[in-house]
């Protein structure tokens, strides 16, 4: 049966004729006496005169529930208007709004109580987290593996060794990744210096050809024709250097080919033998 409501819940100033005599709470579903306009709400009037007493609890009158009438439609619609907190207030609703369209909010607010549906759960969460509650956070709801087949408790299944290994293995292609582009990045470095050797030894090459051409020009001396020894020594030997610096650089990529290779044959030992296990 419906009693008062608590006044600390209104934000209005409340006429102290539409407060319960017995409750001392804000009318609801306000009745009054036969013979006189004394306020009661409806479950408190109705407790009274069923099990303390059969006179109105303000003037004495005789009264049962049977000669209880309902209070003027003007109350009703006085005490309607008075701004009142939700329900649900203390679980976190701010909402504020006239007494006669609260019971439609709380029908639907988001934060009413609402019990998980999952088996063996007692707890009790509001409306708009109880998707989450019972997908993600309750502590009795089971999810099998799909690997393995294996149920658990879902709390649990992160910490699953299938759901681990499966971790593990992308862990293992991201590094394989980052790994591969950082080789691809060296060969490119190391061309790029090859090609700057190469240039750098023809440019030296070239300035010494100039140097030849000039030196004789400023002794005076005039070369006609023939063979510069000299100069074809020098070529030679720009020549042997730069088929030395090849060869370094082809023998370090066959080493860090070699140092790949054995990386990932270290990995394929390793990851037979966690299947093994």
């Amino acid at each position: 049966m419906a009693e008062g409501y608590d006044t600390n819940r209104f934000h209005s100033t409340i006429d102290e004729g539409f407060i319960c005599s017995i409750c001392l709470g804000v009318l609801q579903e306000p009745m009054q006496c036969e013979n006189n306009e004394h306020y009661f709400c409806s479950g408190c009037i109705k407790k009274h005169l069923e099990k303390t007493s059969h006179s109105c609890p303000v003037c004495q009158d005789k009264l049962s529930v049977e000669t209880l009438r309902k209070a003027p439609r003007i109350v009703a619609d006085c005490v309607s208007h008075y701004k009142i907190s939700c329900d649900h207030a203390t679980r976190g609703c701010d909402a504020v709004l006239e007494l006669g369209a609260l019971q439609a909010h709380v029908q639907k607010c988001d934060f009413m109580p609402v019990s998980c549906s999952n088996e063996n759960c007692d707890e009790v969460v509001s409306k708009r987290d109880v998707k989450q509650h019972e997908i993600e956070l309750c502590r009795v709801k089971t999810t099998t593996c799909d690997d393995c087949g294996k149920k658990m408790l879902h709390h649990k299944y992160g910490a699953h060794g299938c759901v681990l290994r499966r971790d593990l293995n992308e862990v293992k292609k991201d590094v394989a990744e980052v790994k591969a582009t950082q080789h691809e990045m060296m060969n490119e470095m190391r061309e790029g210096m090859q090609r700057i050797t190469i240039a750098i030894g023809k440019l030296e090459k070239s300035s010494r050809t100039v140097a030849n051409v000039v030196s004789p020009m400023n002794s005076g001396v005039v070369v006609i024709g023939g063979a510069n020894p000299e100069r074809d020594e020098r070529d030679e030997w720009d020549e042997r250097d730069e088929r030395n610096e090849r060869d370094e650089w082809d023998e370090r990529d066959e080493r860090d080919e070699r140092d790949e290779m054995d990386e990932r044959d270290e990995r394929d030992e390793r990851d037979e033998r966690e299947r093994d296990e």
